[in-house]
């Protein structure tokens, strides 16, 4: 109980087919630290050493109007605030703000993933495959140090 008086916890589900993308959006609430992650029906955390299934507000790019948007999709939309679905269709969603002063709540909305620059803000961040891949490549690099540190 020490330890999670200072957290705030939100929990939520999505569905998503191969073909759509789900926009999670929320305004960042005011604290020390928040991320959210995908997982799959059982709780357990998906892949996250290989795939892109968690952002936290050190890894988040905001949009102009101080918002956070993430995609999620089975695919790579391009988009830098990316949570792979990985292959699941239902998901469960986990959003965790640390100390915080303001616990804003997420909504969600499912679109055609062919449509997703249409539901995003002009200066949305977008990157490259190849800055994907490094990006990945960070992500497990990352898992490795963690686990073989002392």
């Amino acid at each position: 109980a020490f330890g999670f008086t200072k957290l705030r916890y939100l929990r939520g589900h999505y569905r998503c087919a191969r073909d759509q993308a789900v926009i999670l959006e929320v305004k960042p609430p005011v604290a020390r630290y928040w991320n959210f992650q995908v997982g799959n029906v059982q709780w357990e955390a998906m892949d996250y050493h290989m795939r892109q299934v968690s952002i936290n507000a050190h890894q988040a790019v905001l949009d102009a109007d101080g918002l956070f948007r993430a995609v999620i999709s089975h695919q790579d939309p391009g988009v830098a605030n990316w949570l792979d679905a990985s292959g699941h269709t239902l998901g469960l969603i986990s959003g965790r703000y640390y100390v915080p002063e303001t616990a804003p709540a997420p909504t969600l909305r499912t679109i055609a993933l062919a449509d997703v620059k249409k539901y995003l803000p002009a200066d949305t961040r977008m990157v490259t495959p190849a800055q994907r891949q490094t990006a990945l490549r960070n992500r497990m690099l990352s898992t490795i140090r963690r686990g073989c540190g002392d």
